[in-house]
């Protein structure tokens, strides 16, 4: 069994990177444990643990999914929290991003059941542990909360792996699969 997920991977952020590096100098003494710059992704499914007997038939209905799909672009924007448990950066709506996560929701149903929960786009950048001073953690999301950041062009998804650790997942990619690329992408 492999714990995988779908996700599109964060290669290149230039101003979400210098913004993460400020924010962790800032909160260096608080507990959180920060995702690598290289490991940084917005999750489209979870899959949870998964027979490797069903990692082909996923590559295939999903890779099916991901040739008929159009690249396209979405905005990375601002700082925002899960209560005090997740630090993330915000990913302003997008119709494109909300209608490839439905399609691979779709397209898994003969293996997996539909999500319940609503899905909610973001770029996980911490967990916490625990916060001593929640004013200043909070002082600086919210001085953070309407921050341009980038735009991200979608041209694949990838399956992943997500290996627990005790310094924390290390993610692997498993499968890569590009979406049909226009010449000449719309830019939004």
């Amino acid at each position: 069994m492999e714990r995988l997920f779908i996700a599109i991977n964060i290669n290149e952020a230039p101003r979400l990177s210098p913004l993460l590096k400020n924010t962790r100098v800032l909160l260096r003494k608080e507990g959180m444990r920060w995702i690598p710059e290289n490991n940084l992704h917005i999750t489209l499914r979870f899959l949870g643990s998964v027979s490797s007997d069903d990692i082909p038939k996923i590559n295939r209905l999903v890779g099916q999914m991901a040739k008929e799909f159009d690249d396209f672009y979405f905005q990375l924007s601002g700082l925002g929290t899960f209560g005090t448990r997740v630090l993330w950066a915000g990913v302003e709506y997008n119709p494109e991003l909300l209608e490839l996560q439905e399609k691979i929701d779709e397209v898994l149903l003969p293996l997996f059941e539909k999500e319940r929960r609503e899905y909610v786009p973001h770029l996980t950048l911490a967990r916490i542990k625990h916060l001593d001073n929640k004013n200043t953690f909070f002082k600086i999301v919210d001085a953070n909360r309407e921050a341009a950041l980038d735009l991200v062009h979608v041209q694949e998804i990838c399956l992943m792996k997500s290996e627990l650790r005790l310094a924390g997942p290390v993610y692997s990619v498993v499968k890569k699969f590009p979406l049909h690329v226009h010449e000449k992408a719309n830019c939004h």
